[in-house]
């Protein structure tokens, strides 16, 4: 059936045999494929969901391959009829490709079961990709090291957008900030840095890479700064006397800007190529952002959804712009790093609660099977409660920032270790024992291809193996005992010992009187008594009214902007990529 004027499935299958009619002979292997698989699709349509969602998943996903490749291989087609052919499969695949998004919204667990009494044309009806339309609204960025989000106002809420993205090597990233300047000395810089292998370690002789590479350095060393931005700029000043053929001081505020943001585009690659290439084993060109999406359908498998801050595919309009991703929830719960939370950090005292003790547990284990190689006690979300003395008792626990996983590693490199894990709640357990590979091609088959999906599935075999030997817990049977078997290991531990440094560092802070961090001294030399915003004001100022405005970063696509203009209600953070929702 048409809707709104387009052209159905249905009706297109009736045309292309009408084609083949007209012209029996004349088909080719390649449109009898597309014409296939289209039957397959339409024969779905009107069934169930729930008794044919692999199926229509697996037919959907072939007529789009099956189009592909008739474009691919009747392009410039001269006859008539080959014309026609070819709008006629171009329409396929237009109608394919705005149907992709509901058909593989199916995989995720939750989502089918909800949709699994209706029919596929009354889903399919209903726009399955989240659509995040902004009008107008200047958003913010928030995140620092390599979790750079928007702000997005959804549900009455906020979450934080991520636009695709893929793993590069650093050299190609340099290449391409050198494409997009204007600016032909800044160009020079990015030009001699792309033609340098930065897999291989620091460079020893030329002057320019040399300085780069230094300037990467204090990228590097201003990751754990509660304000990264202004940290990396007073370092950069800082750093500047030593450059060797870089003359930083030669460069004006805009340029100094574009410097500076390009660096800590370069410097979040060089994270991710760390952590998830050489540590996760995630090849170069791959999508990152989906992974997130792939984690929280991993969740939904295990049945522990509420352990993960949900992901999934998204599309921003914002100022007529359209950009395709992902958009995470706002986790619930407090950020260990946020100074503000430091007195509830410090004065937690009780780690037993048993549904913490069930819920970091099951993070651990879902964690290895995905093998996620970069989930710290930071990339964590704390629910807590007040006791009666006024000390903490935590109650539950979120994942965030869920990219750095899904490669072909095993499970060695994750920052838990499998020979730790010899308690499982029941719960997840039942569940990981009944996923299959057939499971796992149907629930990442849109996200991972076919390695990535055999290392998913070798991870799993290994822990299904190993939790064959651990103790099954009822949620009731999470106690004191339990508590302290997880006290010297993992997750837990790791936490533990967070803790302790926050109170051993703490000093006149704790008990609630906060007080400004003292300013790191800079050389008299080289210390920065202005920012750099304020010195491109200055600069336009000097210059009078004919001066030109300042540059939207031509580098990195991440200029300065104002804070979200949402409503009241939202209360957007400054640097964390996920702020927490407090329960």
């Amino acid at each position: 059936m048409a809707e709104n004027g387009k052209t159905s499935f249905s009706e297109q299958l009736d045309r292309m045999r009408h084609s083949m009619k007209k012209s029996p002979f004349a088909a080719s292997q390649e449109y009898r494929a597309v014409m296939n698989a289209l039957q397959d699709v339409v024969n779905y349509q009107g069934r169930s969901v729930g008794e044919t969602s692999k199926e229509m998943v697996e037919a959907h996903s072939r007529l789009g391959q099956a189009c592909e490749t008739y474009l691919r291989t009747r392009e410039g087609a001269r006859t008539s009829r080959g014309k026609s052919r070819l709008d006629m499969v171009g329409a396929i695949y237009g109608l394919q490709q705005q149907e992709r998004d509901g058909v593989n919204a199916m995989r995720t667990p939750s989502v089918l079961k909800d949709n699994s009494g209706k029919k596929w044309n009354e889903v399919l009806a209903e726009q399955r990709v989240r659509e995040i339309d902004t009008g107008n609204m200047k958003l913010d960025t928030v995140g620092a090291g390599s979790s750079f989000r928007t702000v997005v106002p959804i549900d009455g809420d906020i979450a934080f957008f991520t636009k695709e993205s893929k793993l590069v090597n650093t050299a190609q990233v340099f290449g391409e900030m050198a494409e997009k300047t204007g600016n032909p000395r800044i160009k020079e810089i990015w030009e001699k840095a792309s033609g340098f292998d930065w897999s291989k370690g620091s460079p020893q002789s030329d002057g320019v890479l040399l300085d780069v590479d230094l300037m990467l350095s204090a990228a590097e060393h201003s990751m754990s700064e509660e304000n990264y931005k202004e940290a990396f700029e007073q370092k950069m000043e800082n750093y500047s006397n030593s450059f060797n053929a870089v003359k930083w001081n030669s460069f004006n505020a805009d340029e100094k800007r574009e410097l500076i943001e390009g660096i800590q585009v370069a410097s979040k690659n060089n994270t991710l190529i760390e952590v998830m290439a050489k540590s996760g084993k995630v090849d170069t060109g791959s999508k990152i952002p989906e992974r997130n999406v792939a984690t929280s359908r991993l969740a939904d498998l295990l049945g522990q959804n509420h352990i993960i801050a949900k992901s999934e595919k998204a599309r921003l309009i914002n100022n007529g712009r359209v950009e395709e991703g992902i958009v995470m929830a706002r986790a619930e719960g407090l950020d260990i790093n946020e100074r503000k939370n430091l007195n509830q950090f410090i004065s937690i005292q009780d780690f037993a609660a048993p549904e913490f003790q069930r819920q970091i547990t099951n993070l651990e284990i879902m964690d290895l099977i995905a093998g996620q190689v970069d989930r710290n006690v930071s990339n964590m979300f704390y629910q807590m409660a007040e006791l009666e003395d006024g000390k903490t008792r935590l109650t539950g626990v979120q994942g965030i920032d869920n990219d750095a996983a899904f490669g072909l590693c095993g499970v060695d490199p994750c920052k838990c270790k499998l020979s730790d894990v010899k308690l499982v709640d029941a719960g997840l357990h039942e569940n990981l024992m009944k996923i299959d590979r057939a499971t796992l091609d149907y629930t990442f088959g849109d996200i991972l291809n076919e390695k990535e999906i055999s290392a998913l599935e070798n991870r799993l075999d290994t822990v299904k193996e190993h939790l064959a030997h651990a103790t099954i817990l009822q949620p009731d049977e999470w106690n004191m005992q339990t508590s302290q078997e997880l006290s010297d290991h993992g997750y837990m531990q790791q936490l533990k010992e967070k803790c302790t440094k926050l109170e051993l560092s703490a000093g006149p802070e704790k008990d609630g009187n906060l007080e400004p961090q003292k300013e790191e001294k800079a050389p008299e030399a080289t210390k920065k008594e202005i920012s750099l915003d304020e010195m491109v004001n200055a600069e336009k100022k000097a210059a009078g009214p004919e001066a030109k405005p300042a540059r939207e970063n031509s580098v990195s696509g991440l200029s300065k902007k104002e804070p979200a203009k949402t409503e009241p209600r939202f209360v957007i953070g400054s640097y964390r990529a996920n702020k927490g929702r407090e329960k």
